[in-house]
């Protein structure tokens, strides 16, 4: 259980707590270009696994591993619920940002 103390700590505290009670699958990281964003991670020694155009949600994804995790990037056309949402909020390499967590059962 979470103590008054533990509700004034910083997120980075709080993110440290919840990943005692789950584990993190993949990262989902919205973009505006695979191609352009992808080298920035091969910079970083790490590198693509796979790409996957997934039809039902208008996105191509490309899959990095990282030890037993994943990134995964996207990018979309503009009229699909992806895209839109990184038009309406960010335009950078990281545009979005979201983070997908199992119950460890």
């Amino acid at each position: 259980m979470f103590t008054k103390e533990a509700v004034n700590i910083d997120n980075l505290e709080i993110v440290s707590l919840c990943l005692r009670f789950v584990k993190i699958r993949h990262i989902g990281i919205a973009v505006d270009s695979i191609e352009e964003r992808l080298p920035m991670w091969e910079s970083l020694g790490l590198k693509l696994d796979h790409t996957e155009e997934v039809e039902s949600e208008g996105v191509t994804t490309a899959h990095i591993k990282v030890g037993g995790y994943e990134i995964e990037l996207l990018t979309n056309g503009k009229d699909t619920p992806v895209g839109k949402f990184v038009d309406k909020r960010w335009n950078s390499s990281f545009s979005s940002g979201k983070l997908m967590v199992l119950r460890n059962l």
